[in-house]
C-alpha cells in the first residue's frame, strides 16, 4: 500500500515513502506474507523508477532553465505554441502576423497608452503550463519571452 501511495503522491512525499514501502515489503515477504510482501516490493520499485525519471527531468530544467521544455501529458491537447513557432516570430512583425504563426488569438494581459505609445502584452498558454508572452508597441513586436515550450 505504501508503494501505491509513493507512486501517486507528489514527488517529495514519494522520496520518503518509496524506501519505506520497499523495506515493509521485504519484511512482510520474509515473515511469510508473500502476496503483500511481493506487492509492496513491486510497487516500491515502480515508485523508485518514477522518482528517478522525475529527478532526471528536474535536473534538466535546473541545468538549462531557458531551453528546458515542460513534459506534456500524452492525453493533453496539442500545444498551442511550440518552440518552432516561437523561433519564427521576429521583432518588428505585427500582432496579426504572430497570431497567424501561432494559429489562435493571444490573451491580452495589459495595455497602456503613454506619450503617444500604445503598448500591449499578449500571452499564449499550453495545457502543461508552458507559455509565450509577446509585447507590441504601436502595433509592432518589441519583445517576446517563453517558458518551457515543447
Amino acid at each position: 500500500m505504501l508503494g501505491i501511495a509513493g507512486a501517486t503522491l507528489p514527488y517529495f512525499a514519494a522520496v520518503f515513502l518509496v524506501p519505506f514501502a520497499l523495506i515493509c515489503g521485504l519484511i512482510a515477504y520474509k515473515r511469510g506474507q508473500r502476496g503483500m510482501g511481493f506487492a509492496g516490493i513491486v510497487f516500491g520499485i515502480i515508485g523508485a523508477v518514477g522518482i528517478i525519471y522525475t529527478s532526471q527531468k528536474i535536473a534538466g530544467i535546473v541545468r538549462d532553465p531557458f531551453n528546458a521544455s515542460l513534459p506534456q501529458s500524452p492525453l493533453a491537447p496539442a500545444p498551442v505554441v511550440t518552440r518552432a513557432k516561437y523561433e519564427r516570430i521576429q521583432d518588428g512583425i505585427t500582432y496579426d502576423q504572430v497570431r497567424a504563426i501561432i494559429g489562435q488569438e493571444g490573451e491580452e494581459l495589459s495595455r497602456s497608452d503613454i506619450a503617444g505609445y500604445t503598448t500591449v502584452m499578449y500571452s499564449w498558454k499550453n495545457s502543461n503550463g508552458s507559455n509565450m508572452n509577446a509585447m507590441f508597441q504601436n502595433g509592432k513586436l518589441v519583445n517576446k519571452d517563453q517558458f518551457g515550450l515543447p
